[in-house]
């Protein structure tokens, strides 16, 4: 499987993320931080094509500038269903913990078992094995995985590649930018 890329510099951070020596708190908040980013730029081209508008919604302390209000405005719009949006809300509460959390946690910790249950995206795009990921329907994320990737057996694993699906699954949403009313 590879991550959907389409620009350079997200080689870079997508190599960081993978890097076996980075902790587990970093690898959460970078990977979620990657996806909230590429989120935002996403609902940016659902927008009105007015970037001052647009700006003033998504900046930080605006009304869209958490990760979870642009969740659910994501799913709202239809730019991808229950189960994406489910997902994405769990790995930003497994990042939310591990960067609001000072006691030493790892993906393997008992606090995050809640959290790895309800991880769903893997299951459902598993073969009926459960060993490897096939794809789905959305025949553009079937083109992601690109064949049967073997399906993580960790939790660092299983976060990354959700992480991984999720990013693809938003990256392939494209701009609509609406027209605002002349009047």
């Amino acid at each position: 499987m590879s991550w959907y890329v389409d620009h350079p510099a997200d080689l870079e951070i997508i190599n960081e993320i993978q890097n076996p020596q980075l902790s587990d708190r970093l690898v959460a908040v970078i990977a979620v931080a990657f996806l909230d980013d590429r989120l935002k730029a996403r609902l940016a081209g659902w927008l009105i094509d007015d970037a001052e508008a647009s700006n003033k919604l998504l900046k930080p302390n605006g009304p869209l500038g958490g990760y979870g209000n642009r969740v659910d405005l994501g799913y709202s719009l239809g730019m991808y269903g229950k189960l994406i949006r489910d997902e994405l809300a769990v790995v930003g509460k497994v990042r939310n913990d591990f960067a609001h959390r000072p006691h030493s946690l790892n993906f393997g910790s008992k606090h995050f078992k809640e959290d790895f249950d309800r991880f769903k995206l893997i299951p459902a795009w598993a073969t009926p094995d459960g060993n490897f990921l096939y794809g789905h329907e959305n025949v553009s994320v079937a083109m992601i995985i690109g064949g049967p990737t073997p399906v993580p057996t960790n939790n660092r694993g299983r976060f990354l590649v959700t992480v991984e699906l999720l990013f693809a699954a938003v990256s392939l949403q494209t701009a609509r930018h609406p027209q605002a009313a002349e009047y």
